[in-house]
C-alpha cells in the first residue's frame, strides 16, 4: 500500500534538499548576475525552449534540459525520464500550443517552480488532444545549470481561466 503519492515524495525530497544557510541571520551566498529577475527569465525561455522542442520533435533540447531524475506527473499517470522520452519519439505530436502567463516562485536560489496555463492540440497515443492544462514545473540549478526536475500537469478545469 503506497502511503504517499510518488509526486509527493518528490516535491518532499526536492524540500528537503534545498540549501539552507548555516544560521537564520545569515544569508546564503549569492551568484553574480543571479537577480530573481534573471532567474526568472531565464527559466521562462527555457521552459518555452522544451515547449518548441516538442512541437518540432527536436530530441536534444529534452536531452539536454530534462535532469536525469526527470519525473511527471499528470491525468495519463506517473513517468520517469526513460518513460516520457519513449513517449516523445514515437507517440507525441504537438502542432500547436499556447502559454499563459507564467509566474515563477523562487523555493531556493537554485530551486524555482513555474506554474501556468497552456493550451495544447495534437495527438498522443493516436489519440487526438485538444485541452488547456494547469502546469508546475520545478528547475533546480546543478553544476550551474539549469535542469528541469519535475513537472505536474492537469487538465484545467472547464470554464477557468
Amino acid at each position: 500500500m503506497r502511503l504517499v503519492p510518488r509526486y509527493l515524495s518528490v516535491m518532499i525530497l526536492c524540500a528537503l534538499t534545498m540549501p539552507v544557510p548555516a544560521s537564520a541571520g545569515q544569508r546564503a551566498p549569492t551568484r553574480p548576475n543571479a537577480t530573481p529577475a534573471n532567474v526568472k527569465d531565464t527559466l521562462i525561455a527555457l521552459e518555452m525552449k522544451l515547449w518548441d522542442a516538442w512541437k518540432t520533435h527536436n530530441r536534444k533540447p529534452l536531452e539536454e534540459l530534462l535532469a536525469p531524475d526527470y519525473f511527471y506527473v499528470g491525468d495519463d499517470g506517473e513517468k520517469d525520464l526513460a518513460a516520457v522520452m519513449r513517449e516523445f519519439d514515437k507517440e507525441a505530436v504537438l502542432q500547436d500550443y499556447s502559454v499563459g502567463p507564467i509566474r515563477a516562485r523562487a523555493l531556493s536560489a537554485d530551486v524555482w517552480i513555474l506554474t501556468y496555463r497552456a493550451t495544447l492540440r495534437g495527438t498522443i497515443s493516436g489519440k487526438r488532444v485538444d485541452r488547456d492544462d494547469l502546469e508546475a514545473s520545478l528547475w533546480v540549478r546543478r553544476g550551474g545549470q539549469w535542469k528541469n526536475a519535475f513537472l505536474h500537469e492537469v487538465e484545467a478545469p472547464r470554464g477557468t481561466k
